[in-house]
């Protein structure tokens, strides 16, 4: 089992983020705090994506969500 770090930070509420790639089961992991999410490789730039669609709602009025 080869897992790597691909990134990490403590975010400004002091939440820990932390993504790992685990080269032997193609699995990408994800934690925010005390919550583990796992996902295939292949879904993982779609959970991107997604997340960075909710940023720019976000960032947006509510009037025009």
């Amino acid at each position: 089992m080869a897992i790597e770090t691909l990134a990490e930070t403590v975010a400004a509420s002091e939440t820990w983020i932390s993504v790992w790639h685990d080269d032997s089961e193609q699995e990408v992991y994800v934690q925010y705090g005390y919550v583990d999410i796992s996902m295939p490789v292949e879904d993982f730039e779609d959970f991107v994506e997604t997340l960075v669609e909710a940023r720019a709602k976000l960032a947006q009025p509510k009037k025009k969500r």
